[in-house]
């Protein structure tokens, strides 16, 4: 912690950005004190141990979780919502070592659903993914440094993406629960409604959805979800894992008000994203074990594989595509009302 380096903070902070400790932004700087009473307000035992964080497998535990969440700018009541985001990242189905470590533009997309959601004061409306007054961002950002601090990713021979991904420094909303005509994201994979859930999926981007500025159809809807889907200029067998479809409140409605709930649009959108092999460009041909149909590539293996969720402004003309990642798959964690 910053006491035991006994220098003043003007000079820890050069320091923290010179060591590849933050993100390259300025980040509050973690005193023992600070630390101490963040840990106490959260109700958390701090020697709790999460778990080794790939690829250099630093020990996730809730204080070592805790110095990452104040640097990033949380309060208390957050930790146990990052927390809940590293325990789900950590499962092995997630796949962490390679979403640090590859070469494609990959994040952790962080979802969060249940009664944390207000208690964290999270924004599910107009402008949940972007800036503003909420907490959103700075409980992305603590994921984000959690992931580089401990598991080593903010090392330029570690994270080895390209271009690298705006995404990476916060990907975190909360879902519109109350505005969805359909259960929420963790009801629909078994959670009790009362219970408050992080479910992280590796995303590698996000595709803006405007399918019309007038009256708005389940069918126009369909179709344009289908093409953004269908992107194939990019890496398309690649974008497989669980990729997520951010409805905005009023295209959900649009489509429910036509009889088509969560499983039918995961159904129809599974039969839209197909791509036939023969419109696939030269050199992104899909090669190995890789779902065909028909002569038909799929971006994802099941209807299921493909997570929607409820979010952003009611009454917006806007819905998002987030494209999954192949070698990685969604993992949620209950966040607890205390732990140890």
């Amino acid at each position: 912690m910053l006491d035991e380096l006994d220098l003043p903070e003007d000079l820890a902070d050069e320091m923290f950005f010179e060591r590849g400790w933050t993100d390259g932004m300025a980040v509050r700087l973690p005193t023992t004190d600070r630390v101490d009473e963040f840990i106490a307000r959260s109700g958390l035992d701090r020697d709790l141990v999460i778990g080794p964080v790939p690829p250099s497998n630093g020990i996730a535990t809730v204080e070592n979780i805790a110095v990452n969440a104040l640097m990033a700018g949380c309060r208390p009541e957050h930790l146990k919502i990052v927390t809940a985001a590293m325990t789900a990242m950590l499962q092995e189905k997630f796949n962490l070592y390679v979403v640090q470590c590859t070469t494609n533009p990959v994040t952790p997309l962080t979802i969060v659903n249940g009664p944390a959601r207000i208690d964290g004061g999270m924004n599910f409306g107009r402008g949940a993914l972007g800036p503003g007054r909420h907490w959103n961002g700075a409980i992305g950002r603590a994921v984000r440094l959690a992931m580089g601090n401990l598991g080593g990713s903010f090392d330029e021979n570690v994270d080895m993406a390209t271009h690298g991904n705006p995404l990476k420094f916060s990907c975190c909303l909360a879902e519109a629960e109350e505005e969805s005509p359909w259960d929420p994201l963790h009801v629909a994979l078994g959670y009790s409604p009362t219970d408050s859930v992080v479910t992280t999926a590796a995303v590698e981007g996000l595709i803006d959805i405007v399918p019309s500025y007038g009256n708005t159809q389940a069918k126009h809807l369909i179709d344009h979800i289908g093409r953004a889907m269908r992107t194939i200029g990019t890496c398309y067998y690649w974008s497989q894992g669980n990729p997520v479809v951010i409805l905005n409140p009023t295209h959900a409605h649009i489509l429910d008000n036509e009889g088509i709930g969560r499983a039918q649009l995961q159904e129809v959108l599974f039969q839209e994203a197909r791509v036939a092999l023969d419109t696939m460009p030269l050199g992104n041909i899909p090669v190995g074990d890789w779902k065909v149909v028909d002569e038909h590539a799929l971006g994802y293996a099941r209807p299921e594989d493909l997570y929607i969720v409820v979010a952003g402004q009611t009454g917006g003309h806007h819905t998002l595509y987030a494209m999954g990642f192949a070698l990685s798959y969604a993992t949620s964690s209950i966040v607890p009302s205390a732990i140890g």
